[in-house]
Parts: structure tokens; sequence; C-alpha cells
């Protein structure tokens, strides 16, 4: 290689060195005029978390669904739930945006504690009209109104991040789930990369401790060790993408003995909150 090559290709390697240096600097200062105050004011109570649940719901779609699918979640949640088979149950299921991406379900519940969010799903059903019975409950993750082995498949979308109690939520997804159900979960949480989750953390961008108090939820869970770690749950697929911040996991209920006997609908307790229920009408 000659003196001439060599000073070209250091150039080149200067020039791209320095551009991917501006772009990370400008993601850096994206992330801190966008983001929160980075303050450790400790964890907001579950009531104020709600309010903003409530406060946030008209306009969360119109807020979050270009983002979705610039990072690609819209996309990874299309490739998990069109998986999904027979009486599904979708937990804290926010505005119900995935109804969208069920096909050929036998029905789908939809549970959230926000009564605001549960109002939007109704509005949303109301004027979709899907092919499959809706039921939209409002109730606590952790505390689910339905009988034992009452569905085929169980999601959760950003539902781990935003729940009170997401080990008991879990234990309750499996309750309900039936002995050859599966469980999908699309999370977001820890970043599943130390050498970034360490620069992160010394930057002070992510986990940021002020992010529950003013979105409602938290950024640093770890959905992949919240799962392994329920006895009553096994992971049997997991993936993560935009920068290990996002998890897909596929997950079974943990062997069991017993085996529930057939029934064509969901069970739902007799004291359970139903906000709307919505069956689609034969031609």
């Amino acid at each position: 290689m000659s003196l001439k090559e060599v000073f070209t290709f250091r150039r080149v390697c200067a020039s791209v060195i320095a551009v991917n240096g501006i772009y990370m600097y400008a993601q850096y200062r994206r992330l801190v005029l966008w983001r929160p105050e980075y303050k450790d004011a400790g964890r907001p109570e579950e009531k104020h978390r709600i309010a903003i649940f409530d406060n946030i719901a008209p306009t969360y779609d119109l807020t979050h669904n270009i983002t979705h699918a610039k990072l690609g979640i819209t996309a990874a949640k299309a490739n998990m739930l069109e998986r999904a088979k027979g009486h599904v149950l979708d937990v804290a299921a926010g505005t119900l945006e995935n109804y969208r991406l069920y096909r050929g379900i036998s029905s789908l519940t939809a549970v959230d504690k926000s009564v605001m969010m549960c109002l939007e799903m109704k509005r949303k059903i109301e004027a979709a009209k899907p092919d499959y019975p809706v039921t939209i409950v409002c109730a606590d993750a952790s505390n689910l109104p339905f009988n034992d082995e009452s569905f085929n498949t169980v999601v959760t979308t950003h539902g781990l991040c935003s729940v009170e109690n997401p080990e008991a939520c879990l234990h309750e997804i499996a309750r309900v789930m039936r002995p050859r159900a599966r469980y999908f979960a699309l999370e977001r949480g820890r970043v599943y990369y130390s050498s970034l989750r360490r620069l992160l953390e010394w930057l002070k961008l992510y986990p940021n401790p002020a992010i529950p108090w003013k979105y409602g939820y938290f950024e640093d869970r770890d959905p992949l060790a919240l799962l392994t770690g329920c006895s009553s749950l096994v992971v049997t697929d997991f993936a993560v993408f935009g920068y290990g911040m996002n998890y897909s996991i596929v997950a079974r209920r943990a062997y069991s003995e017993k085996v529930s006997e057939f029934t064509n609908e969901p069970r739902l307790h007799i004291d359970a909150k139903i906000i709307y229920q919505y069956t689609p009408k034969n031609d």
C-alpha cells in the first residue's frame, strides 16, 4: 500500500468516526432534551401512575404509534400476535391497539386498571366491530377476575413495566392459562447489553427514576429475569431489539397435574367489573 493510499484510508476512517460521533452526540442531546431531568425521588404511588394513564388515554395512540413503528415495536408485536389462538387475554391492555393484529381468534378479553384506558378500548371496539367477541374489564393485573385455566393465549405489551406488582401479575397470568396455552410478552426495560447499560447509567440517561413520575411506567425492570424467576412459567424463546431495551418473550405454563375441564368460553368472577361486551353480528 502506497503512502498516498495509507493517508486516504486514514482520512476515510477518521471521517467515519467523526460522522458516527456527531450522530451519537445528536442522539444523546435529543434524549437529554426529550426526557425529564434525572432525579431520584423514590417510586410514585400506584394512584399517581394510574392518574397519569387516565390522563394520557385519549391521546396515547396519536403520541406513541409513530414512535413504535420507527423503533420496530409495531412489527415485533405483529410477528408475535399473529400466533395468538383461541380465547385471548390481553393484560394491561392500554388502549387495546393490539386488536388490529389478532387474526382468527375465538374471543378477546382485555384488562386494564385505568378506567379511561378501558373507555378508550370501548370506543375503539365500537367503531371497529371486529369479527370476534370482545370483553373489556377494569381490574388489577395482580388479581385477575377469571377462573383458573380460562385462556389459550395471554398477551402483555409494555405491561410488566406498567403494573404495580409484576411478580404477582405473572403468577396470575400462569393461573389463568390453560395447560397448553402460550404467553406472549413484548416488554421494555433494563438494557440487555451490559456495556451499553453501564454507559447509559453513567450518563444518567437510562433508566431514569423520574420516568414513572411523568409517564407512569418503570424503565429499570428486567422482563426476562422476571419471567425466568417465575416458578409458574417457563420461557421457551426470546429476542431483544432496540438497543437491547425491548424484549420479545414467549413462555408456557410450568408443568401442572391439574387439567381443566373443557369450556367454550373464559369464565369471569361474579364480581368482575365489566366495562363493555361486544358480540359480532352473524351474517
